[in-house]
């Protein structure tokens, strides 16, 4: 499970993303026994504070922190369970659902509570998920007032939506996963992530944008229109 936690801030015309924190789960049955705990998540973030109550004053002014909560990753086997992967591509002899088996079987799986046969496993690592992700969106409102260079809010993890986008733009979703991990988002998901992240910061966070670059004309006029990169 992963919960990104980044800077964005403008600085002499400039846009930039950086990460701080990552979060992820153990290879261990997310049970109430073995799973993190919401306490270890607020702990980690606490500690991540006195990092930020540092930055809080080295930050420029009017930066922007966000804590972006986890995703579900039932889409995961959903979409996966009965393909081939490519291993198994020669004879389409092995699909993701008996690669996923012999991962964990190996003690290796990269998430086991989500790339699990176990529907009831995969449903738990969807609750504490969900969970986790309610301790962000807390932590965010409650530790909002202690900063005063920047501004910290919450926001949903943008692969709900891009799944949307998929479906509308006609692409399965299991083109948009990493095909050998059978895990991450591939080029193109992250590239559909990203643009629903960017559209969700103009229409609901267009101050953490700034304003438009007035060199722009010039940067064209020197190098070209290079289409917004």
């Amino acid at each position: 499970m992963l919960a990104c936690l980044f800077t964005m801030h403008t600085q002499n015309g400039g846009r930039c993303f950086r990460s701080l924190l990552s979060f992820c789960g153990r290879w261990e049955i997310p049970t109430r026994a073995h799973n993190i705990k919401c306490l270890e998540m607020i702990t980690c973030l606490l500690f991540s504070n006195l990092y930020h109550r540092h930055t809080g004053k080295t930050l420029p002014a009017g930066s922007h922190v966000f804590l972006v909560g986890l995703v579900d990753g039932h889409v995961l086997y959903d979409s996966l369970k009965d393909r081939i992967h490519p291993i198994g591509s020669l004879r389409n002899d092995v699909t993701y659902t008996d690669f996923y088996n012999y991962f964990n079987c190996l003690e290796i799986s990269p998430c086991l509570g989500w790339l699990n046969t176990n529907e009831t496993i995969r449903n738990m690592t969807t609750k504490r998920a969900m969970e986790l992700s309610s301790v962000l969106k807390d932590v965010a409102k409650t530790e909002a007032s202690k900063y005063s260079n920047f501004k910290l809010d919450y926001m949903e993890n943008p692969i709900f939506q891009a799944i949307e986008e998929f479906k509308k733009l006609g692409i399965q979703t299991w083109e948009a996963l990493e095909p050998v991990d059978g895990f991450h988002s591939n080029q193109l998901g992250q590239a559909l992530s990203a643009q629903v992240m960017w559209q969700n910061l103009e229409t609901k966070y267009p101050d953490a944008i700034g304003p438009m670059n007035p060199f722009n004309d010039k940067i064209k006029a020197v190098f070209g229109n290079q289409g917004g990169y």
